[in-house]
């Protein structure tokens, strides 16, 4: 029988390895937006644990959800990055 493996995924670096995306819900503005992590990784912070970051709206403040998804673009389908800016807080 085939041995399993887990697979880590919670540095931004980890998203782009494993073809993910990170998807962010600000319930105050009721708007997703998914995070740019190729420009994590080249602003040197592709190390950031996302799961211990917290995005905030920076229209409303709101602290928003996040979401572990397949990489949205190749999926097929996409949230658009500009309908609401996300600031780590």
């Amino acid at each position: 029988m085939p041995t399993k493996s887990l697979t880590t995924i919670s540095t931004i670096a980890d998203l782009i390895t494993n073809d993910m995306t990170l998807s962010l819900y600000c319930s105050g503005c009721r708007q997703w937006r998914d995070i740019d992590a190729d420009k994590w990784v080249a602003e040197g912070r592709g190390d950031a644990d996302f799961t211990r970051v917290r995005f905030k709206c920076e229209q409303c403040g709101t602290v928003a959800d996040k979401q572990l998804r397949a990489n949205s673009t190749k999926a097929g389908y996409h949230y658009p990055l500009t309908n609401i800016a996300m600031s780590q807080g």
